[in-house]
């Protein structure tokens, strides 16, 4: 037998991620990204943001999600897992806005170089990367009961097709 962990978080590391690891920094990359115009840097942020969201909730179901950075709060309200599906859509969206937004003051070679672990600068990765959260997202809500339709499993066949094809 495996034990009891398998498929559980039980040191945390979803959670630890969500909220803490990612958590403020995402949010203060979107700010100064915003405040500085570089586009890349902002829609990366959110992709991470969204991928937290669901991630997160198909861990735990309900989470904190509208007091999520409430620093002020030592205790927080749960909200249900279809809003943190809602989110994580939106925020997909969002990132994608920024991913191809253009001017500013992006500058390839600094993002590049801020992204050197994971897509290496490619914004055209980083895409892939946003519509693969919304094919989990849409492929999720097609397998529960409560939600299936066909609307569902049609966008989740949508944009795994415009995900990535290889792990490259």
């Amino acid at each position: 037998s495996m034990g009891g962990t398998m498929g559980s978080d039980n040191t945390g590391a979803i959670w630890g991620a969500a909220y803490y690891g990612h958590g403020q920094n995402v949010n203060r990359i979107i700010e100064w990204g915003t405040q500085q115009q570089k586009w890349d840097f902002v829609g990366a942020a959110y992709a991470v943001r969204a991928w937290d969201w669901l991630t997160l909730t198909n861990q735990y179901g309900d989470a904190i999600l509208q007091q999520a950075f409430n620093t002020s709060l030592s205790q927080f309200l749960y909200n249900p897992q279809p809003d943190f599906y809602d989110s994580c859509r939106v925020i997909c969206f969002r990132a994608l806005n920024y991913l191809n937004m253009t001017g500013g003051n992006m500058n390839p070679t600094t993002f590049a170089q801020s992204d050197a672990y994971f897509n290496k600068g490619s914004l055209d990765k980083w895409k892939k990367f946003v519509y693969g959260i919304l094919a989990r997202s849409y492929s999720d809500l097609s397998s529960k009961k409560i939600y299936a339709t066909n609307d569902y499993a049609d966008s989740a066949i949508k944009y795994a097709t415009l995900s990535c094809s290889t792990n490259d």
